[in-house]
């Protein structure tokens, strides 16, 4: 049985008249920790709130995805999934995204989404990317992204913060890489935290726009971009490009 709980509906955009963006399905069948109704600091009711105010209505899904879930939404979102897609839910977001729906995949871990990214031809990474640039609060995981791509998404920023990122390496032609690391980050394979001799440092893609069919979707190697806790300042605007960017 699919369950939908309604967050919020339309809302003005000019004049008196009222333009909805599209319906909105929030996944929350697969593990999802972190949830649009949560308003605590790892909660999305903060990026719920700005597709709201862009003028999308906004639903939840708690049953597995298959053709009817899709078929009446406009764009999936899929943030922080900790279990696996079935081949059958693959097979139905690719049926949704051929026939001109549109989806937005954060990461929080990549091994539940390596199915769905290889059908949509991205290669992601064995663990998360490690910066020797642009650090944070001296933690190497946590950095700004500083090479960014023209795009909508990357309208009005010079970077991004990134909290835990999974990098992903040259995408397929109907692709493009909007924000990267330094050309001097890695992977930490041996666990031991250091950058050892036989290490490749390597500029990791973070947020890949592409085209699959009649739609589009634009994926996110970081999850907690846009959790509560970090939705400010130079993150805030790129939520309020995605969306803005999604309802055009």
């Amino acid at each position: 049985m699919i369950c939908f709980s309604v967050i919020t509906t339309v809302i003005v955009c000019s004049g008196n008249e009222q333009f909805p963006a599209g319906k909105v399905l929030f996944d929350e069948a697969h593990g999802q920790k972190f949830l649009v109704n949560d308003t605590g600091p790892l909660g999305l009711s903060g990026l719920a709130a700005v597709f709201s105010r862009q003028g999308f209505s906004l639903s939840t899904n708690s049953a597995p995805l298959d053709q009817q879930t899709l078929a009446d939404i406009d764009l999936l979102v899929i943030s922080g999934s900790f279990v696996p897609y079935s081949s059958s839910e693959i097979s139905a977001i690719q049926k949704f995204l051929s026939e001109g729906g549109h989806l937005c995949i954060m990461l929080h871990i990549a091994p539940p989404l390596y199915g769905l990214l290889q059908q949509l031809g991205i290669d992601a990474a064995n663990g998360v990317v490690y910066e020797n640039e642009n650090v944070l609060q001296n933690n190497p995981l946590d950095f700004r992204a500083v090479s960014l791509a023209p795009h909508p998404l990357t309208q009005n920023l010079q970077h991004i913060n990134f909290y835990g990122a999974w990098g992903f390496r040259s995408p397929r032609e109907n692709q493009g890489v909007i924000a990267w690391t330094s050309p001097h980050a890695w992977i930490d394979l041996n666990r031991n935290g250091k950058v050892d001799p036989q290490l490749e440092l390597y500029p990791y893609g973070l947020i890949i726009a592409g085209k699959t069919g009649k739609g589009n979707f634009v994926l996110f190697s970081d999850d907690a971009i846009f959790q509560n806790k970090f939705l400010r300042d130079e993150n805030s605007v790129l939520a309020e490009n995605l969306a803005q960017w999604l309802a055009r």
